[in-house]
């Protein structure tokens, strides 16, 4: 197969279809996802053929601006994949009817940040229990929980 960065393994899947071209692949050393879509073909036909994979011309230009722009400062390991931070961020217990969130265990202090869906705070504060009572407005809101170790980041719905 061709190399999409070069020395680097990463996973995922191109697609295609009716002029649309997209890909998203994964660097599982750093948990790096890049994602791009393009749409419609050029003029002629189609999409030409990458110069050196088996890509399409706009997929290698695309390769090459992450590797060449992106690469460097982003390919740095970020913890995500990291077991007990999974299973912290997992262990948070949230109640939609009481608005009451519940750590996992004592890890203090706690920032926590309400925000919209666009990424407005809505309430943030520091915290120093486990019980957290949460003032989430009606609808979907995000939630940002970050301790000195961890940050998890979940949706909430208050009906």
């Amino acid at each position: 197969g061709s190399q999409i960065i070069p020395g680097e393994i990463v996973y995922g899947h191109p697609g295609e279809a009716y002029g649309l071209i997209s890909d998203l692949y994964v660097h599982p050393n750093s948990g790096l996802v890049f994602a791009f879509i393009t749409n419609g073909y050029s003029s002629g036909g189609g999409y030409p053929f990458g110069d050196s994979t088996e890509f399409y011309a706009p997929e290698e230009d695309a390769f090459e601006v992450i590797y060449d722009f992106f690469w460097e400062d982003c390919n740095q390991p970020t913890g995500v994949y990291e077991p007990e931070r999974i299973n912290f961020c997992d262990k948070i217990a949230y109640n939609s009817e009481s608005e009451i969130l519940k750590l996992p265990e004592e890890n203090f202090p706690v920032e926590i940040c309400v925000m919209d869906v666009g990424g407005k705070r809505l309430d943030q504060g520091q915290y120093f229990q486990q019980v957290i009572q949460l003032n989430t407005p009606k609808g979907v809101s995000v939630v940002e929980v970050t301790t000195d170790d961890y940050r998890c980041v979940f949706r909430t719905f208050n009906p």
